[in-house]
């Protein structure tokens, strides 16, 4: 790829336009943590502390992301295409959302679509509360949020402890995560006392994995179903 020099104000500024203040650092993010995002000032104070390797293998990672086909181009031009991919993908959620598109600029298009959005998320959450048994009257949005996230923490502690007891897994002085761990330890265990029973040679997988787990897990369901394939469709 040929390299061409941008001036960090400008790369910033083009790649914010292009691919958003979050998308291009979520690499960095935990996988279970939800998607953090930056504004301008932010972005762009991160976006200057990157050396210019590091800006074009963050560009080139996202354009892969996309499977946009960047080779020989230009960093700009590498931008370009990104920013393309972007107002495509933006016309498409619009499109999705019921937004017209029609005769409209791209930013719009952004503010309606970020509009119906914002509407969705609301109606979607004080539906949640209602289920939940929230009541939401003089609550702003996020605290209604909060209560329901608190609410889901506690019923997943409860369904964790359920499960604990019908174990027999001992929860006197543990924390609720130790017990989880405990919980997948002994799950784990039996897939793999299941595996060595069934003839699965595990030795290739790393136990410490969950993906490993559940791979191992759809080698036993497909001997099952080799097996009993018949009286399993019945």
């Amino acid at each position: 790829m040929n390299k061409k020099v941008l001036s960090v104000a400008l790369a910033g500024s083009l790649l914010l336009s292009a691919v958003g203040t979050g998308s291009v650092f979520a690499s960095e993010q935990n996988d279970h943590d939800k998607p953090r995002f930056m504004d301008r000032e932010q972005f762009e104070q991160t976006w200057s502390q990157l050396s210019e390797e590091e800006k074009e293998q963050r560009l080139l990672q996202k354009a892969a992301d996309l499977n946009l086909e960047v080779e020989d181009l230009q960093l700009s031009e590498v931008i370009e295409l990104l920013h393309e991919a972007r107002e495509t993908r933006i016309i498409e959620k619009a499109e999705m959302y019921g937004v017209d598109t029609t005769d409209k600029s791209m930013d719009e298009i952004k503010a309606e679509l970020l509009e119906v959005v914002k509407e969705l998320h609301e109606t979607v959450t004080m539906e949640k509360a209602e289920e939940l048994g929230i009541e939401t009257d003089d609550k702003s949005l996020e605290q209604i949020r909060e209560e329901i996230k608190e609410v889901i923490e506690g019923n997943i502690e409860e369904k964790i402890y359920e499960i604990a007891v019908k174990m027999n897994v001992d929860t006197e002085g543990k924390t609720v995560d130790e017990i989880r761990a405990e919980i997948e330890e002994i799950c784990t265990q039996k897939v793999l006392d299941k595996a060595a029973e069934l003839g699965i040679d595990t030795s290739g997988y790393d136990l410490e994995d969950h993906d490993s787990i559940d791979l191992i897990k759809e080698e036993i369901k497909q001997i099952y179903k080799d097996k009993y394939g018949d009286m399993l469709n019945r």
